[in-house]
């Protein structure tokens, strides 16, 4: 299951916390698997094939908590099923030589028992955006991850922190905002919904 803050920023905000130290940064490049009339999304299923720093490859599928905990400003709750896979395998799915429904990982079989064979067979890739994370620990119990998103034409900045322990973490998380003297706001809409809504808007320019 993930669980996390996620906040709004702007990218004054955010090259202000990249100048603090302790920093490890990643690129993400994540693809997007739907069908063209948009299946996965409609059922609120989100998948996705991820490569870290071009060295290791995973798919993940996501869809609503059952049970959400109770509603803190700026948390996310989510199932997640998430596996390994070969740097191989990925890139062959992405050049679409083989079709990501092939595979018999845990991800793929939840998948197959939510959807129907019909739009099981239309699944394919839509596109993908590039993600660079940089993680700073500016406290011992705080774990912050800072993300410079491209969706097409668009740049988005965040802040996301993973916790299990969310009104911890939330006091935790507006103290360090508020010591950098910034506001910020809940991202009411995930990166793949943003991803969703920019494919949508280019499909309906041409």
């Amino acid at each position: 299951m993930e669980k996390e803050f996620k906040y709004r920023i702007n990218k004054t905000q955010y090259q202000k916390l990249l100048l603090l130290s302790d920093q490890s940064t990643h690129q993400l490049d994540n693809y997007f698997f739907d069908t063209p009339t948009l299946s996965l999304h409609r059922h609120k299923l989100g998948l996705r094939l991820r490569i870290t720093d071009n060295t290791q490859a995973t798919i993940t599928l996501k869809y609503p908590a059952a049970s959400p905990e109770p509603g803190i400003r700026g948390y996310k709750v989510r199932e997640e099923i998430e596996c390994g896979l070969s740097l191989n395998i990925a890139r062959t799915i992405i050049k679409k030589t083989i079709s990501i429904i092939d595979l018999r990982s845990n991800p793929l079989l939840t998948l197959k028992a939510k959807l129907p064979q019909k739009e099981l067979t239309d699944i394919r890739l839509l596109g993908s955006i590039q993600t660079t994370r940089t993680v700073i620990t500016p406290a011992k119990n705080l774990t912050v991850e800072l993300d410079r998103t491209r969706i097409f034409h668009k740049t988005f900045y965040e802040v996301e922190v993973e916790t299990t322990t969310p009104r911890r973490t939330a006091k935790a998380l507006v103290a360090f905002l508020k010591a950098q003297n910034i506001q910020a706001y809940p991202f009411e809409r995930s990166k793949l919904d943003r991803f969703i809504a920019e494919w949508k808007r280019k499909r309906a320019l041409g």
